[in-house]
């Protein structure tokens, strides 16, 4: 209905508007007001149904909103919708105009309508929540083979990104945390400017995924050394675990209190290339 609205106001096609008095002034060049039919295959992800009982996925077939496109069609990438994000923290910095003016923004992000249960609450095309203190703002998107989820913490200057070309999934649970961790980094950056440095380039060839019998593990540069962590993962912060640098190949576990816990050592083959690590007395190979 809106996007009728939109049609009779603007005079020109509900795709059209969007495309010359939204999307190009924000230099979105990878979204659309729809789905892209013609980047099956190429750009636009295939999707996915949800986990059966025997396992595995269904592909879905190809969904067009058709009549429905102004409220589920859109299409778009995680630098787009960055740079979505980041738009909304320059106008709110800012002030004035820029496609909108920062008062209608602040307004869409101020809570206009609580639901009944008191647990709901929305502003003008955005949900607003609490979140650690702070107000969040965002909103999540469905159709058929995907789930999507863009939240913002403005007061943080912080956003966190989830498309998901599957069903059965929380999209919302890996924006929320990816706002986590890059709060609590802004807060350090915030109480001791100047201090973070950046980290060693020879860590990066430790970095990826390792397997063993009982899971995987994700090994990914962290401050000023690396961090470990079980995947998949609810909560990454509290379930992180930090490496510090020994020797060559030799790392030791930080404990919660500080004091170094036990070593993780590297393996790496005749090239130089790290192949696995063993932590306990166990190994957990290398796969990407």
């Amino acid at each position: 209905l809106l996007g009728q609205v939109v049609e009779q106001v603007a005079g020109v096609p509900y795709g059209q508007y969007v495309r010359e008095a939204i999307l190009a002034p924000l230099g979105l060049t990878r979204t659309t007001p729809e789905l892209p039919a013609e980047e099956r295959g190429r750009l636009f992800a295939q999707g996915y149904g949800v986990v059966p009982r025997e396992g595995g996925r269904d592909e879905m077939p190809f969904f067009q909103a058709r009549g429905i496109a102004p409220a589920a069609g859109f299409a778009s990438n995680v630098e787009d919708l960055a740079r979505f994000a980041s738009w909304q923290f320059r106008l709110l910095v800012k002030g004035g105009f820029e496609v909108l003016t920062a008062s209608t923004l602040r307004e869409m992000q101020r809570v206009q309508w609580m639901d009944p249960d008191w647990k709901t609450s929305w502003g003008l095309g955005f949900s607003v929540s609490r979140r650690d203190g702070k107000t969040a703002v965002g909103h999540e998107g469905s159709c058929p083979g995907f789930r999507t989820a863009l939240l913002l913490v403005p007061v943080d200057l912080t956003a966190g990104v989830a498309m998901i070309n599957a069903m059965g999934v929380d999209a919302g649970a890996f924006a929320g945390q990816t706002v986590k961790i890059l709060g609590e980094a802004a807060r350090k950056i915030r109480e001791a400017p100047g201090a973070a440095k950046p980290p060693d380039p020879a860590l990066a060839k430790f970095a990826g995924l390792y397997r063993a019998a009982w899971g995987e593990t994700a090994v990914v540069v962290w401050d000023d050394g690396l961090a470990m962590l079980d995947v998949p993962c609810a909560n990454p912060l509290e379930t992180l675990d930090k490496l510090k640098p020994v020797e060559g190949l030799r790392f030791r576990r930080v404990r919660a209190d500080g004091e170094p816990g036990e070593e993780v050592v590297f393996e790496a083959d005749r090239d130089g290339v790290i192949v696995r690590f063993k932590q306990h007395g166990n190994f957990s190979e290398k796969v990407r």
